[in-house]
């Protein structure tokens, strides 16, 4: 190789070779890396911590789901887990469509590294195929040519060194192409993972917005049912108000018909001996359906079906049989104006005219009548008015 002879052409030669190896080395330090833009980086921090909001957000509404489950066993409480339950799915589907953009950001970011990567294997392929082109055009005897030329041991030493440089650059060529190659394969199998990754939060956020759909149609029903009950509620109501207003009349005009002496002694006992839960209280009451408040005459006391009703003082039954909202119903009229009201029972024991004594059954629990389960629903009346059963019986 003429550039690598002795003698006057021997400075130029090397001027020419420095300025190739100087440009080879910058070639190579300018491939291009894969650091990451900071501005893309920024982006997938922001969507990490927005997912890690909304999946703390989904873990509440999930306990508190858990609890209204628990409650649920009216139909409004259902509706209220519905609700609950729509917006955990809203949650789920906030959080899935950020982790499709953290995804798609991802994605964007390994893509770009393997085209960097890529491209940089490219380069240093073709600077390897020029070198070895040189190599084949020079000649397999070029190092020893450059040696052999040297005209002193200074000038051999130089040449050797210079020699070694160059096939440990060549070397180092081969290693960094190599590299390039793992680093393509392994984006190229990060890029396949992220895709499939992609793939399944679509297939999940299809999945929730399906059941987000159904979960409406589910509220579109219960709200139909609760306006369905708020009709029959309503019903129910107006007719034991109108019920009660006619036992009123129904009452005092028998008593002032037949007006008798105070009967028995002592106190009222508790018309269901084992019994003494109280599910609605006497007075006015909130109905949660209704959104109203309404007057409750009495006291329900449940109890299961068949239980014994005692008559809670002595007197004489004025009413046994059906009465409307209260259903099958017995009223004893105890003398002095006080008489007591058992509604909702499964059967009678007593008819009308009959005399009892305090502690007689008279009748079984049941739910006839307006009526959402077994109980008994207590009344006590003064001249026909009902007043708090409390101030007679505890």
């Amino acid at each position: 190789m003429d550039v690598f002879r002795s003698g006057p052409g021997i400075s130029g030669g090397f001027k020419h070779l420095i300025k190739a190896l100087i440009l080879a080395l910058v070639m190579v330090m300018c491939v291009p890396g894969n650091p990451a833009p900071i501005q893309a980086v920024s982006e997938l921090e922001k969507y990490q911590q927005e997912m890690d909001a909304i999946s703390r957000k989904i873990d509440q509404k999930q306990q508190q789901l858990d609890q209204a489950n628990r409650q649920a066993k009216t139909v409004t409480n259902q509706l209220n887990v519905l609700e609950m339950d729509i917006d955990k799915t809203e949650s789920e589907i906030e959080y899935l469509n950020k982790r499709m953009n953290y995804l798609n950001q991802q994605l964007g970011l390994t893509n770009n590294e393997l085209k960097n990567a890529q491209a940089s294997l490219e380069e240093r392929s073709r600077v390897l195929g020029s070198r070895l082109k040189q190599i084949y055009m020079d000649g397999d005897q070029q190092y020893l040519e450059v040696l052999l030329d040297s005209s002193d041991l200074t000038d051999f030493l130089a040449h050797f060194d210079m020699m070694e440089k160059i096939v440990d650059n060549d070397m180092q060529l081969l290693r960094d192409i190599e590299l390039d190659r793992i680093k393509v394969a392994t984006r190229k199998v990060e890029l396949e993972n992220q895709q499939l990754q992609v793939n399944q939060v679509k297939s999940d956020n299809e999945n929730k917005q399906g059941y987000l759909q159904q979960q409406s149609k589910e509220k579109e029903k219960a709200l139909a049912s609760i306006e369905a009950q708020k009709e029959q509620y309503e019903k129910a109501m107006d007719e034991l108000e109108a019920n009660s207003r006619a036992l009123e009349k129904m009452i005092r005009d028998l008593q002032s018909k037949n007006p008798k002496p105070k009967q028995g002694t002592g106190g009222f006992i508790w018309p269901l001996s084992s019994y003494h839960s109280i599910s609605s209280e006497y007075g006015m009451r909130y109905h949660p359906v209704l959104k109203t408040r309404r007057m409750h005459t009495g006291i329900d006391i449940p109890a299961p079906k068949g239980v014994a009703i005692k008559a809670a003082q002595s007197g004489e039954v004025i009413l046994a049989g059906w009465y409307g909202a209260y259903g099958q119903a017995v009223i004893i009229d105890h003398g002095g104006g006080v008489a007591t009201l058992y509604g909702h029972q499964s059967a009678l024991k007593v008819s009308v005219g009959q005399q009892v004594s305090k502690g007689d059954t008279i009748g079984l629990v049941g739910s006839t009548g307006w009526s959402t389960g077994p109980h008994l629903h207590f009344e006590v009346r003064v001249n026909g008015k009902d007043v708090n059963p409390h101030n007679y019986v505890s």
